[in-house]
């Protein structure tokens, strides 16, 4: 489906963000690489480009996906879906950076840093600045993920919810109830009717059951209730 392509794309694009930011610090820490605080200007300002860059073509892709799902015209509701995400796209991405940053001043003291320390800690610290940096990010709920498969399974599910939310309305205007199109057809969710606004006294609202039939990697989708 399209919004398990863009999942996948907009991670691929990230990966490449984060390669970008692993080359840009290896280059910087290497023995022998300047250490002044014009090298340590300079990593930072690549570091935000490089967010800046990265968040340009994220934003791109989502409007694109949008267009292609809407026909041209996304939603109000859509648009603030969007908005949403980016965010929180912006907010992993930016960590990313500043986790890097402190890493650098933690481990790139430079020659006069190790030259104070031990053998011992010469080579600790020689190997801790050589190593390639790992990414984490928090959800919304305070858990640490590996940032990669959080901004994939944040990129499939803003896609996934968008595609959501484009058949609701596009049903809306033939009706209120709708009804639940699961790829498994022995699926308990399969042929349950929702209301799309909740006005409905006999069917849960689509909203009621978001997070259950339509959580982060279902593939339930929505029909017109068969007669």
């Amino acid at each position: 489906m399209q919004f398990d392509t863009f999942g996948t794309a907009l991670a691929s694009s990230y990966e490449m963000f984060t390669q970008a930011l692993t080359g840009r610090y290896l280059a910087t820490v290497a023995p022998g690489v300047d250490k002044s605080p014009a090298a340590h200007t300079r990593l930072m300002t690549d570091g935000h480009k490089l967010v800046r860059d990265f968040m340009r073509a994220a934003t791109s892709m989502t409007d694109r996906y949008l267009d292609d799902i809407s026909y041209g015209a996304p939603s109000y509701v859509l648009l603030q879906r969007e908005a949403s995400f980016l965010n929180a796209l912006n907010v992993i991405v930016t960590k990313n950076m500043t986790d890097m940053m402190r890493r650098y001043k933690q481990t790139g003291g430079g020659l006069k840093t190790l030259l104070m320390g031990s053998a011992g800690a010469i080579g600790q610290l020689l190997q801790a600045r050589l190593e390639r940096p790992t990414f984490d990010a928090l959800d919304t709920a305070g858990r640490k993920w590996q940032a990669g498969t959080l901004v994939k399974t944040l990129a499939r599910d803003f896609a996934y919810q968008s595609f959501i939310d484009n058949q609701a309305a596009i049903l809306a205007e033939q009706g209120d109830l709708a009804q639940v199109a699961h790829p498994d057809h022995a699926h308990h969710y399969q042929n349950m009717i929702v209301s799309l606004s909740g006005a409905s006294t006999l069917y849960p609202s689509l909203e009621s059951v978001r997070d259950t039939v339509f959580h982060h990697n279902a593939r339930a989708l929505l029909t017109h209730v068969s007669t």
